[in-house]
């Protein structure tokens, strides 16, 4: 998230509230937990040997939450945005990658406490595209096998939100099952 970002505020039906946006200035000001905002995630993944593994990215230094810290694509929905154009441009933001929107497969959308969130999972597998940290809040980038997401997550080093939300693990974990091609 950049400070001149302007969010976009949901109902709490999980619609989006027409140009009803929110800078992060703001937002610290007024207080977090009376606007209901939108985030949009992606797990990306690749088949490796017939394995499935996960990429995170660690958290700039420099940020202000959960620097250093290991965690997946995405970020806050910016006023106009749908999920889907947040996915691509937080994922081009922060790795520099292109991502085909028609690849991108709905995953699950969750709400928690004062957000909304939608989950993607991408496979990467045959696509060539090298990863640059463009705008400084990703520092490095790493591949988890399924295996240790599965059943040894907190060697990860994952943000803590994402750590303790059991509900994220279960369905992830379900979706790769399920529809990650884990067969091929």
């Amino acid at each position: 998230m950049h400070p001149q970002d302007i969010m976009q505020k949901f109902n709490i039906n999980g619609t989006p509230i027409p140009n009803a946006g929110i800078s992060f200035e703001e937002l610290h000001k007024e207080g977090k937990g009376i606007h209901i905002l939108g985030g949009s995630s992606t797990v990306i993944y690749r088949r490796n040997e017939g394995k499935i593994e996960l990429l995170f990215q660690q958290r700039s230094e420099k940020m202000l939450t959960n620097p250093g810290k290991w965690d997946i694509h995405g970020g806050y929905i910016n006023l106009g945005e749908t999920p889907i154009d947040t996915v691509l441009r937080e994922v081009k933001e922060e790795l520099d990658l292109d991502l085909n929107p028609e690849k991108l497969q709905f995953a699950f959308r969750l709400k928690q406490i004062n957000e909304i969130c939608s989950y993607y999972l991408y496979d990467i597998t045959d696509e060539n595209q090298e990863m640059h940290f463009v705008d400084g809040e990703a520092q490095a980038t790493k591949w988890v096998d399924f295996e240790t997401f599965k059943y040894r997550k907190e060697e990860i080093g994952l943000k803590e939100p994402l750590l303790v939300n059991k509900f994220f693990f279960e369905l992830i974990t379900f979706m790769l099952e399920q529809n990650g091609n884990l067969d091929k």
